[in-house]
């Protein structure tokens, strides 16, 4: 067998090393996938989101943006659910599920007519508003003067001090 050159072993190293790391990430994304899938099925989209998300910053795969566009719309995020379709079908035009997905965005952007505000973070409980605690403060302020105005049954005898007693009533 003839000997490499340095060059060619260096060359067959580097495809090598090259292979295995996407391999792996070939591996890595579709375990992340199926993981994402789960927890779709599982009703977890907010966390199927955040790992379909990281599929997709690691490999550009339309129909990771499809399961994206689907999590959004799962979570009320209608007006983005319709956004990440439009890029599904920008990224395959000639898609089988043309029509599905085309439905789904006519539904979401009706639905994002409808309830603009769903991806709006839930509403503040009272007791975190700040007009509910300004309104305890004046009645508690309240009932404190009314309560000192109520026992002040007039003023006693004047105190009598070395200069005298002086009556500003």
């Amino acid at each position: 067998m003839a000997a490499l050159s340095v060059g060619a072993r260096a060359l067959a190293v580097l495809i090598l090393v090259g292979a295995v790391p996407a391999a792996a990430s070939v591996d890595r994304e579709g375990e992340q996938k199926e993981h994402a899938a789960e927890l779709y099925r599982a009703g977890r989209y907010a966390e199927a989101l955040t790992e379909l998300t990281a599929v997709y910053e690691a490999a550009r795969s339309p129909d990771t943006l499809r399961g994206m566009a689907e999590c959004h719309s799962q979570l009320g995020h209608h007006a983005v659910a319709a956004f990440f379709f439009r890029g599904y079908l920008d990224h395959v035009p000639d898609a089988a599920d043309r029509l599905d997905v085309e439905r789904a965005i006519a539904n979401e952007e009706a639905a994002a007519l409808v309830r603009p505000n769903a991806s709006d973070a839930p509403a503040t409980p009272v007791y975190r508003r700040w007009w509910l605690w300004t309104a305890v403060a004046l009645v508690v302020a309240g009932g404190v003067t009314a309560i000192v105005l109520a026992t002040d049954h007039g003023a006693g005898p004047l105190p009598m001090g070395a200069l005298g007693t002086i009556d500003a009533r």
